[in-house]
């Protein structure tokens, strides 16, 4: 009687890249940043991101009103409105435009971009669940 003898078969790309996926799912967060007003989706905890060495900032804006806001890399529940605004970026070489709950229309924060984008959000129009 012969054994069968079998060999490890080399995984293909596709093969490879759903195994580093479900690796990055399993050591993803469960929680989400949900619009604090109606809790609708915004992003997820896993796309926060450091912008000028930090992840959270407190800035005043020149009429006297001083914001926290966390900094994200996505933010696909958000809508973004109004021109590029180069004035009073608290960024350098970014514009920014307002950014808005897609469900409600909640001032969450700012959208900068140009030397680098991303989604400011304001700590007090956010959650985290």
């Amino acid at each position: 009687m012969s054994e069968l003898v079998t060999t490890k078969k080399k995984p293909t790309v596709i093969e490879s890249l759903l195994d580093d996926f479900e690796e990055k799912l399993k050591k993803r967060s469960d929680n989400f940043i949900k619009c604090a007003n109606c809790k609708h989706v915004l992003t997820h905890e896993d796309t926060a991101i450091s912008v000028g060495g930090t992840h959270r900032h407190v800035k005043t804006n020149p009429f006297g009103l001083t914001f926290e806001f966390r900094c994200y890399s996505e933010a696909l529940g958000c809508a973004i409105s109004g021109p590029d605004e180069s004035a009073h970026s608290w960024f350098p070489g970014c514009v920014w435009q307002y950014l808005h709950c897609e469900a409600c229309n909640q001032h969450l924060g700012w959208f900068f971009h140009g030397s680098e984008s991303f989604y400011g959000m304001r700590s007090d129009a956010i959650c985290i669940e």
